[in-house]
């Protein structure tokens, strides 16, 4: 076999034709029962509406989870709040406190509740002396509080 060069296009067209035929013809194999290029479309549009379908689904789902979060929040804020208003009930009642003064104590741990009810607790107990006398009421020795400033008077003036 000689070696004999092309030198015209047809010529070169006539000597690739054979492997272009094997080589279409294994490619064609290859691809043999694949989609066409019309369901290849339809599919896309399938897959492009499924797909929007699910990113609307996605976006619902999230502000949902949204609003559970600022639920969840909101409840976690009202369940510190109700235990610690019953924290300083109980620390009120143990350090003798009146019902009322419980909501006037402060600090965020059991610890500062139970220091700042002491502190009031001492405060409370030393105003609270003996009420004053009414005026009609009667003193230790029965007499009444007229009667009492009439003998303190007398005192007074003797001296």
């Amino acid at each position: 076999m000689e070696f004999t060069a092309i030198t015209t296009q047809e010529e070169f067209n006539e000597r690739i034709k054979e492997r272009l035929a094997k080589k279409e013809k294994s490619i064609r194999a290859e691809y043999e029962g694949s989609v066409s290029a019309a369901d290849a479309k339809k599919l896309k549009e399938d897959y492009e509406a499924k797909l929007t379908a699910l990113n609307e689904s996605v976006k619902t789902a999230n502000e949902k989870v949204a609003n559970y979060d600022k639920d969840i929040a909101e409840r976690d804020s009202k369940i510190k709040s109700y235990e610690m208003s019953a924290l300083k009930s109980k620390i009120a009642h143990e350090t003798g406190l009146p019902f009322e003064m419980a909501a006037r104590l402060t600090g965020e741990t059991e610890d500062d509740l139970r220091k700042d009810a002491e502190g009031l607790s001492k405060l409370v107990s030393s105003t609270h002396g003996a009420p004053p006398m009414r005026v009609n009421e009667p003193d230790v020795d029965g007499n009444t509080n007229t009667e009492s400033y009439k003998k303190m008077l007398q005192a007074l003036k003797k001296e």
